[in-house]
């Protein structure tokens, strides 16, 4: 007797878009679940590498996962591809500045305040940043 196996290659097409990827990344995330929410926003990245909204998504979930190093690297990914990502400059500010990093922080909330002067969010990074070195 004579025993023959088959096997089969299952090729799974993934039919989310980019954004339906960070649209539930970022559910995971207001459910706390940032293993999950990070692994969807990679999903996202890999459908669109020039998504600049996925790696800033990306870098918060790390952040919020207390994984500093890791969030630079993704918001300084989304300033590249968005040179305009104020909301990146500004968390990049503030996690530079929970490093201890105060001259990067102060750079680029400076930055962003250039180009959204009246934002009080970054106002307040600001503040916060100065607070800590003592300039006012």
């Amino acid at each position: 007797m004579i025993l023959s196996s088959c096997s089969y290659i299952v090729i799974v097409h993934d039919p989310l878009s980019a954004k339906e990827h960070v649209e539930l990344g970022y559910t995971y995330e207001k459910q706390k679940d940032f293993k999950d929410a990070i692994y969807q926003y990679k999903m996202a990245i890999r459908k669109d590498k020039h998504y600049d909204i996925a790696y800033f998504d990306l870098g918060n979930a790390l952040f919020k996962e207390k994984n500093y190093k890791d969030a630079i690297k993704y918001y300084k990914k989304a300033i590249d591809i968005n040179p305009k990502n104020t909301d990146a400059m500004n968390n990049l500010a503030y996690t530079y500045y929970k490093l201890g990093d105060f001259d990067k922080a102060k750079f680029y909330i400076l930055k962003a305040l250039k180009l959204e002067p009246n934002n009080k969010a970054y106002q307040d990074t600001l503040k916060e940043i100065e607070s800590e070195t003592n300039q006012y």
